[in-house]
């Protein structure tokens, strides 16, 4: 008599010995479907905004609060890289998902100090050191979250801790670079190349919810964990930057109506997805 069929943590399905024939593997979403599709849907109609913006966003736009958005985001991303230093130290299992949220946010941040320095070098703490800081911890979370999502074999505990070092190291300097923005007696700004960091920042954002819909709906949970947390830091970055920094009048109110229907939303959608992944990858689930 066959026994009846079983499923792995990733939702490949397997027959005990005596079976007629293999059967074909079956994988169940990762999170729940309508949320995959929704999460999907959300990806999708982003790429012709992007599109859109690719030809009508102006390349210098004007950028309030520079001292209350660098606090927030700045903070942000130490918190988020000393966390995920923690968790690679510790071995907790929230490590992987601090860590490709700490390489997607200090990534971005580099590459938007890159195409608009102007905004990183009011202070000796500016453009060149957090580009040399950015880079290496966004290796760093790579090569963890690497480690602890590859498959078979387990993670080499050396390379963990140096990037939890790494990590540490990039926290510290991100909460003394917004510590020390603080004393900087401007607090407008100019936002050049705008246009590129604003396109790379949504399509960041549209890769992320593309691949964790589909991911999550293919039954693929490592993915779907990297896209959702790719997803869900990318914009909230963009809501905090879009929120604190527009001027007051209709940018501001743009932003915050972009913030109700679409980030919030998008935010939310996109943990349900890592929750769930997350929790399929613990052990003995």
């Amino acid at each position: 008599m066959a026994t009846p069929a079983s499923s792995d943590a990733d939702g490949l399905a397997t027959r005990g010995a005596g079976s007629a024939a293999p059967l074909e593997p079956r994988r169940t979403p990762v999170g729940n479907r309508l949320v995959s599709w929704l999460v999907l849907a959300l990806g999708v109609f982003e790429v012709p905004w992007i599109i859109y913006l690719a030809f009508t966003q102006v390349t210098t736009v004007e950028a309030d609060h520079l001292r209350l958005a660098g606090l927030v985001i700045g903070m942000g991303a130490a918190v988020l890289c000393g966390a995920a230093a923690w968790a690679l130290w510790r071995g907790h299992p929230l490590a992987a998902a601090l860590s490709v949220g700490s390489a997607t946010l200090v990534l971005y941040l580099g590459i938007s100090l890159a195409l608009s320095p102007d905004l990183g070098t009011h202070n000796a703490w500016g453009f060149s050191l957090i580009l040399f800081v950015a880079l290496p911890g966004a290796v760093a979370g790579i090569i963890a979250a690497r480690q602890l999502l590859s498959k078979g074999g387990s993670p080499h505990r050396r390379q963990l801790a140096v990037a939890a070092v790494v990590l540490a190291v990039v926290a510290l300097t991100f909460a003394g670079h917004a510590l020390l923005l603080q004393l900087d007696p401007e607090t407008v700004g100019w936002l050049s190349r705008a246009r590129a960091i604003v396109v790379i920042l949504d399509t960041g954002e549209s890769i992320g919810l593309i691949g964790a819909g589909i991911a999550s709906l293919r039954g693929n949970t490592r993915a779907a964990l990297v896209f959702s947390v790719l997803a869900a830091t990318l914009l909230t970055c963009d809501a905090v930057a879009n929120v604190l920094g527009a001027p007051p009048g209709f940018a501001l109110e743009s932003a915050v109506f972009y913030l109700l229907v679409g980030e919030i939303p998008s935010i939310v959608l996109s943990l349900v997805i890592a929750r769930s992944a997350y929790r399929r990858l613990l052990p003995g689930d």
